[in-house]
């Protein structure tokens, strides 16, 4: 699927948090506290989230400050 553009892939969890660097129960309360993009439901028990969507959350992301000593 292509919006604008650029290719819409849907990925799976393990693929969120491999992109993101956060683990399952941080995405998942992230969700919870409504500070993560809402997935798309696939299946009963199965769920996913748009690529669009995840690079936008990541670009809004603030970025680290690392103080050098």
């Amino acid at each position: 699927m292509k919006d604008q553009g650029e290719e819409i892939v849907i990925y799976r969890l393990p693929k969120v948090m491999e992109i993101t660097g956060l683990c399952r129960s941080d995405i998942y309360n992230k969700l919870a506290a409504g500070e993560f993009i809402k997935p798309i439901r696939l299946g009963r028990r199965s769920i996913g989230f748009r690529s669009d969507e995840l690079k936008k959350w990541i670009l809004s992301r603030p970025r680290a400050e690392i103080k050098t000593a």
